[in-house]
């Protein structure tokens, strides 16, 4: 008798993302080799590939990955190849990207920084001023 199972790396990859739901807090580290969905409250740094932090999800900490949507509030900083500030997003911290899109309506306080994910990690370590610092991006 013969059982075929599917390999646990193609189970990975076939998977649905990971949902932290909105009525979870979490305090602490959170690390995915996937996709991830915050809907709840995260005090902590969050590490991934694919991060969507939804209208309902409030961060407190770093986020790092390769893309990187944020529609709810973020108190830290975000490192990502890709970032998008969606219209919904408060962002009080700063952006280290290779790619950065902010929509109108976007609430960002804080630096805007281009460069190589090594760059942008050696850059956040130190001390030295960004070449642009960007202010409220929302309409008043």
């Amino acid at each position: 008798t013969s059982i075929s199972a599917t390999p646990l790396s193609s189970r990975i990859e076939a998977s649905s993302p990971s949902v932290i739901g909105a009525d979870l807090s979490i305090v602490g580290n959170l690390v995915s080799s996937g996709e991830l969905h915050i809907e709840g409250t995260v005090q902590g740094d969050i590490e991934g590939i694919n991060i969507l932090v939804r209208e309902t999800a409030k961060v407190t900490g770093t986020i790092s990955g390769q893309d990187v949507i944020v529609k709810g509030e973020v108190m830290g900083s975000v490192k990502a190849d890709r970032v998008v500030l969606a219209a919904s997003c408060k962002l009080e911290g700063d952006v280290y990207h290779q790619n950065l899109s902010i929509e109108q309506g976007a609430y960002f306080e804080g630096k805007s920084r281009r460069g190589s994910a090594q760059s942008n990690v050696a850059a956040a370590s130190s001390h030295e001023r960004p070449p642009f610092e960007s202010r409220n991006w929302a309409p008043k």
